[in-house]
């Protein structure tokens, strides 16, 4: 689980740090904390929640919700799964609106 703020900040960190291009979905997160890794959504996430490797490692869950609920759009591979910010509207009213046409 993660808290709006939580998203929020995610979101903001890859605006930030990717803009419109594409961000892969992981690597191990056990090299995301010895910053030999490369940028990813899960180093991103391990950035706003430090030492929480295990969402860190639930990347893939969040980067699908977040896919769905228009945050993210996919580069249709199974294989390099990558995303980029499809929307930049961050904040936490805009985040629950979109997360609440997800929850049937």
């Amino acid at each position: 689980m993660y808290s709006l703020e939580e998203i929020q900040r995610i979101l903001s960190a890859l605006g930030q740090r990717f803009s419109s291009d594409y961000f892969p979905l992981s690597n191990n997160a056990a090299y995301s904390t010895d910053g030999k890794g490369k940028a990813c959504l899960g180093t991103i996430i391990l950035e706003q929640l430090p030492n929480d490797i295990n969402r860190t490692q639930g990347a893939s869950y969040l980067g699908v919700i977040l896919e769905e609920a228009g945050y993210f759009q996919w580069n249709g591979k199974t294989f390099g799964i990558a995303w980029r910010l499809m929307s930049v509207d961050f904040s936490e009213g805009s985040i629950a609106a979109r997360l609440s046409i997800l929850d049937p």
